[in-house]
């Protein structure tokens, strides 16, 4: 069974990729940050200046980054332990020697 939405054809390719979704969601970001920058009705100008608009934009890119970095710890994290379990009885698991490529001359 294949998703697909109504008048795809059945096509997987039809869906929205990834980076649209992380467009959409750093989109929906800026624009609650800038309405809950506007909802405490005080008496303040109609437009936000240059600098809060600058303060906005550093807040969302960092909750982004952020957000980024968390996956890829938790994709490094995952990576790790399969390699561990993975690992041949009596074989060290990868990385256990700093990086370091296996010496020929050692074995």
């Amino acid at each position: 069974m294949t998703l697909s939405r109504p008048g795809c054809g059945g096509s997987a390719t039809c869906w929205p990729s990834a980076s649209r979704w992380r467009s959409a969601g750093l989109a929906a970001r800026w624009q609650a940050a800038l309405v809950l920058l506007n909802h405490p009705h005080l008496p303040h100008a109609k437009l936000i200046s240059l600098h809060d608009t600058v303060g906005v934009a550093q807040l969302v890119f960092a909750s982004v980054a952020g957000a980024g970095a968390l996956v890829a710890l938790v994709v490094a994290y995952r990576r790790q332990r399969l390699a561990e379990t993975t690992a041949r009885p009596g074989q060290e698991p990868l990385g256990s020697n700093g990086g370091a490529r296996p010496d020929p001359a050692a074995q």
